[in-house]
């Protein structure tokens, strides 16, 4: 598990993402926050939900992907259990 940050504590993006005709994107500030968390390491959508109190972080991931950032996820499966794991 990923080490928990609050929002606020989130670390600044540095990599400006663009567009297919090279335009800047903008995120909205949850998105941001989100971005910044894939960016610290792979990470689950349980480990998004206490580290940025959002309910539902899969909507965010979808949204990222369709303003051009390359999220990446990867299903772990255990013996009962199987999740995804999402990075950037």
């Amino acid at each position: 598990m990923i080490e928990m940050k609050r929002a606020t504590e989130a670390t600044p993006s540095k990599q400006q993402y663009k567009d297919s005709k090279n335009t800047p994107i903008k995120l909205t500030n949850r998105q941001q926050n989100v971005l910044d968390l894939l960016k610290n390491g792979r990470t689950s959508v349980i480990d998004v939900v206490f580290a940025l109190g959002y309910s539902d972080p899969r909507g965010y991931f979808k949204t990222l992907r369709t303003k051009g950032v390359d999220v990446k996820s990867e299903w772990i499966r255990k013996k009962d259990v199987r999740y995804k794991i999402y990075w950037v």
